[in-house]
């Protein structure tokens, strides 16, 4: 074997291991959360919309009970406060989508890597839900290879709730 055939054959394996160093995880503890986040948001949001009417009216209902207003206030608030509050819970359940569709790219982009971004839109996370489920899945490690199937069920969140 040559010498010029031994550099092209070293040159090869190089732009062979440089590849596989892309393409294949560096770790093993690989962190799936934005990509989880990014997809639980966009499919999680427009069921927060379809809800937006019946959490506002518990909203409302909860705020009327906890609040020592006059009756006239009381009476008065209802119908405009109702409108509102579907107003706003609908808007931040598209604020939900449009913030898991902007974290979908950096998601998949990090999904190799041990770090996360911090969540563009984080009332999602920590506000009051009507449905809450944990999936027993996402610690495990298949949710570092299929993240789409690992993120917790949480809609009807209540966006203007006293937890955030």
């Amino acid at each position: 074997m040559s010498f010029s055939r031994s550099i092209r054959l070293a040159a090869r394996v190089a732009a062979v291991a440089s590849l596989l160093a892309v393409i294949v995880p560096a770790s093993a503890h690989a962190s799936p959360e934005t990509l989880r986040r990014s997809l639980g948001n966009i499919i999680q949001s427009p069921l927060d919309v379809v809800l937006a009417p019946v959490v506002a009216g518990r909203t409302l209902v909860s705020n009327l009970r906890d609040v020592d207003d006059t009756t006239a206030v009381q009476v008065f608030y209802a119908a405009p406060g109702y409108f509102w509050l579907a107003g706003v819970q609908v808007g931040a359940a598209v604020l939900r989508g449009v913030s898991g569709g902007l974290e979908l790219l950096p998601g998949i982009f990090l999904l190799p890597f041990e770090t996360d971004i911090d969540p563009l839109f984080d009332p999602a996370d920590r506000g009051a839900a009507m449905v809450e489920l944990e999936n027993p899945l996402a610690e495990n490690d298949i949710a570092k290879w299929f993240p789409m199937v690992t993120w917790n069920v949480r809609f009807g969140v209540t966006y203007t709730s006293a937890e955030y």
